[in-house]
């Protein structure tokens, strides 16, 4: 399901600091609900470039993140 949402709330996400270094995050957020105002189903076929997504390690990012604060080795 795609949600279509109004954006006169949502505002740029402040940057995170990592240690040494400020991390901007390319992305809106919205600081209340919203109601979205259509929506529309969608299937993986609705994808042609499905074969090329990856999901996200949790665990994995954390390492790096880390890693990225404490100066240690980048995990392999």
């Amino acid at each position: 399901m795609i949600y279509l949402l109004p954006g006169d709330t949502f505002v740029n996400q402040p940057s995170l600091r990592f240690g040494l270094y400020e991390v901007r995050v390319p992305q809106l957020a919205s600081l209340v609900p919203v109601k979205p105002f259509a929506q529309m189903d969608v299937t993986p076929e609705d994808f042609p470039f499905l074969k090329d997504i990856r999901g996200i390690d949790d665990v994995r990012l954390q390492e790096y993140g880390q890693a990225m604060q404490t100066g240690a080795p980048w995990p392999e």
